[in-house]
């Protein structure tokens, strides 16, 4: 969109648009919180083919704001959302889509528990403590919404089980942040490489050694207990989505040699993120993809020259 505009309007509106959007991002980031998640791709698109200095300069111009005590904070968060731009836009353009996705992801995660440390520390709890109080609340908004849909046998056994399912998400916790950040972030890149050439993600595999620490992880969550467990769970959980985007490639991979409609694409995508079984046999595909190559055994014994240009 920013680039269309850099082409039908002068500079200035473009850049007045892009400005405008930061400061809605800081000055009310509930309000834009879609458009804060877009952010990365906002910026790797508009900053094609223009001074970074030029574009860096205007992406940090919100982040003037965090001098306002209503806007501190944020200011901040934005800021880092820009650091991780940065960055996603730098693996962008030497076409590594894992990097453009693994290193955002750590910058924006380490903020998160930084962040998370410092209200620990400013409230005197530890911060398993305001995980508990975040779980806790969300646990309370949604026995607000099943006491008007559940019977009265059922919602007991909710009420029962409410202690064990907030052990258990906090315990995954770690793993929801990172696996919903990193999701954000390929939707991301699945939006830049829509928008240009030169990057296709049909192609995109993890690498090759990750199975081994998946298979360590795996030893971890059955075999021990306590933190170790925990560690492993988390860990089975985070490198499981890394399958899934290798498991939606291959799926991408095989609609795009298939030439199958927009349409038709977009409702298998659909159906896999709205089907939990449907998600975990793309993991599944994306893993054991490590052994048996299945964009080879789609590909069959026809040339493939058109794979190294064409983005689905």
């Amino acid at each position: 969109m920013f680039s269309c505009l850099r082409g039908i309007w002068p500079q200035w509106i473009s850049t007045a648009a892009f400005v405008f959007i930061g400061v809605f991002v800081v000055m009310f980031p509930a309000q834009a919180l879609p458009v804060a998640c877009c952010i990365p791709a906002i910026y790797c698109i508009y900053s094609r083919g223009t001074p970074a200095h030029k574009q860096v300069s205007i992406l940090l111009l919100p982040v003037v704001l965090v001098v306002i005590p209503g806007f501190r904070y944020s200011g901040i968060m934005y800021g880092v959302c820009v650091l991780a731009s940065m960055n996603m836009r730098r693996w962008v353009r030497q076409k590594m889509p894992g990097e453009a996705v693994f290193y955002p992801v750590c910058i924006l995660s380490a903020a998160f528990g930084l962040g998370l440390v410092v209200l620990a520390v400013s409230q005197g709890v530890s911060a398993q403590d305001i995980i508990f109080r975040w779980v806790a609340k969300v646990m309370d908004e949604v026995e607000h919404l099943y006491a008007g849909v559940l019977s009265s046998g059922d919602m007991m056994d909710f009420k029962m089980a409410m202690p064990l399912i907030e052990s258990r998400i906090v315990m995954l916790f770690p793993s929801i942040v990172v696996s919903s950040l990193a999701f954000i972030l390929w939707a991301n890149l699945l939006i830049v490489a829509g928008a240009q050439r030169g990057m296709n993600l049909t192609l995109w595999s993890g690498p090759q050694w990750l199975v081994y620490v998946f298979i360590v992880v795996g030893i971890f969550a059955v075999a021990f207990s306590g933190w170790l467990r925990s560690l492993g769970v988390n860990g089975v959980v985070i490198i499981a989505h890394v399958y899934f985007f290798q498991g939606l490639s291959i799926v991408a991979y095989y609609v795009h040699k298939r030439s199958w409609g927009r349409i038709s694409r977009w409702i298998i995508y659909l159906l896999i993120l709205s089907q939990i079984y449907l998600m975990i046999f793309v993991s599944a595909l994306g893993l054991f993809d490590v052994w048996f190559d299945f964009r080879k055994r789609i590909q069959g014994k026809k040339g493939d020259k058109e794979d190294e240009d064409s983005i689905d």
